[in-house]
């Protein structure tokens, strides 16, 4: 599992902090490979996100009109729709909260989605 962020013209992917002190340790989630590298949130290219062989990925799109190009056009590119977990139809659309958050209340909020979303016959994107 890994979690994927679309932020303007960027891709960020979240590391052992914060969400994923829930998936990976509170959830014992596998993480993809080398997300044990990243301690909190790293940039990464297009070209690279293969690198993580997830098999499924959580991914959040910011709301904003930058972030919507950049995903409409990533979303059509080789590098994207060769992913693993995009073959397999395994990619899951998260919003900022309670995700981004770290509070008790947000971790509670987020291993209920986890199991929400892993529990749905299909991914929502």
């Amino acid at each position: 599992v890994m979690v994927v962020c679309i932020a303007q013209n960027r891709i960020l992917v979240y590391g052992q902090r914060n969400i994923g002190a829930v998936l990976y340790g509170d959830l014992g989630l596998r993480p993809a490979r080398n997300i044990g590298e990243i301690e909190g949130v790293e940039e990464t290219s297009a070209e690279r996100l293969a690198e993580f062989e997830a098999d499924r990925i959580l991914l959040m799109v910011w709301e904003d009109e930058a972030s919507s190009i950049f995903w409409q056009k990533l979303r059509v590119s080789d590098h994207w729709r060769h992913l693993k977990a995009v073959r397999e139809g395994h990619i899951f659309l998260i919003r900022p909260f309670p995700w981004l958050e770290y509070t008790a209340f947000a971790h509670n909020r987020i291993v209920d989605e986890v199991l929400q979303l892993f529990a749905a016959k299909r991914p929502s994107v």
